[in-house]
C-alpha cells in the first residue's frame, strides 16, 4: 500500500493514478480496514513524514533511497530541497563530487536529481540533470530543449547567501526550478529516456 500512496499522493494526483493503482489500493484497504481501523490518510501522512526525514542518512544513502536506473540513466528522487541537499553535503562542490562519484559507481551517462519539498504550504520541485562525458552532452541538450515547456523549467535560484553554482559552462549540467510540481518521476523519466533516442 505504501508505494501506491507515495507515488500517487494518496491517490489524489489524478494524472498519476492508474486503474491498477485504484484496484490494488481498494483490495489492500479492504484487507487492512476491518482488522485495525486502518485510516489511509493517516497512513499516507506517516509515510510522507518518514520519507522526508533524511537527517540520519549519509549522502550516498539519500541518493540510493529512492533511486531508479534505466541503462545509462539514473534518477534519484529526494524529499527535501536542493538547498537542503547542498547544506547536507557541506557546500555545492562536495555535493557535485558526491554526485559524480555516485554516477561513476552506477556506470551511468546521465544522472538526474529530483527534489520535492513544501515551502510556506506550497509544493516546490527542483531538478538537476548532469551528463557525464562528451557523449552525454547532446542528450542533456535534447532534454533541456524538449522538457523546458512541459516541466516549466527555470534556472534554479539559490537562496540568499548559499554557495550554489550547480550549472556548468559546457551545458552538461543544469539546475532548475520545476514549475510543474505535478510532474513526478513518472513524467520526467520518459522525457529523459526520449532524449537518449534523439
Amino acid at each position: 500500500m505504501a508505494p501506491i500512496l507515495a507515488d500517487t499522493s494518496n491517490l489524489e494526483a489524478k494524472d498519476l493514478v492508474r486503474d491498477k493503482d485504484l484496484r490494488a489500493a481498494a483490495m489492500l484497504e479492504a484487507k487492512l480496514a476491518p482488522s485495525n481501523d486502518f485510516d489511509r490518510t493517516q497512513f499516507y501522512n506517516s509515510i510522507k513524514s518518514a520519507k522526508a526525514d533524511l537527517s540520519s542518512l549519509s549522502l550516498a544513502d539519500i541518493l540510493r533511497k529512492d533511486y531508479k536506473q534505466w541503462g545509462d540513466l539514473g534518477i534519484s528522487s529526494i524529499a527535501q530541497s536542493l538547498s537542503w541537499l547542498i547544506s547536507k553535503a557541506g557546500g555545492h562542490l562536495p555535493l557535485l563530487d558526491s554526485l559524480a562519484a555516485w554516477a561513476h559507481h552506477r556506470h551511468i551517462k546521465v544522472l538526474a536529481i529530483m527534489t520535492l519539498h513544501t515551502k510556506d504550504g506550497h509544493l516546490e520541485r527542483q531538478l538537476v540533470v548532469w551528463g557525464f562525458g562528451p557523449a552525454a552532452r547532446p542528450i542533456v541538450a535534447a532534454f533541456a530543449h524538449s522538457a523546458s515547456a512541459p516541466l516549466r523549467l527555470n534556472p534554479w535560484p539559490a537562496e540568499a547567501g548559499l554557495d550554489s553554482d550547480l550549472d556548468d559552462t559546457e551545458n552538461t549540467r543544469f539546475a532548475w526550478s520545476q514549475g510543474n510540481c505535478r510532474a513526478s518521476r513518472k513524467i520526467v523519466a520518459p522525457l529523459l529516456r526520449a532524449a537518449f533516442k534523439l
